[in-house]
């Protein structure tokens, strides 16, 4: 379907089009794992994130085009956001992970009363 966050309507009827979203977000992570590494190290980490997102988009939009040109499987934008979104949580692994350590940390020194 070609009407962005149409899974969600869908997902009161079946449920099990949220698994559908979760994997094709895992699909795409190990891409936006490695490329950033073939990248030239001088490059700054922001270059290297915005070049593997459009890479990671540019391969799913390949990928729903031929399933929307040739009739196989289902074409759907809701695949493209999805599989951007787990090249950008790849990317950006090492970012995601120090922002939920310094919001754990927040969150134990505000339950420990300091």
């Amino acid at each position: 379907m070609l009407v962005p966050f149409a899974f969600m309507e869908e997902a009161k009827r079946q449920p099990e089009v949220y698994r559908s979203v979760v994997m094709n977000i895992l699909l795409f992570v190990p891409l936006g794992l490695t490329f950033p590494e073939l990248l030239p190290q001088k490059w700054n980490n922001g270059i290297k994130i915005c070049i593997t997102c459009v890479l990671g988009l540019l391969v799913s939009l390949t990928i729903e085009f031929v399933q929307y040109y040739y009739g196989i499987g289902r074409a759907e934008v809701d695949d493209l956001l999805s599989n951007t979104l787990g090249t950008f949580i790849g990317a950006t692994h090492i970012w995601i992970a120090v922002l939920i350590s310094m919001l754990l940390e927040k969150s134990n020194h505000t339950s420990r009363g300091t």
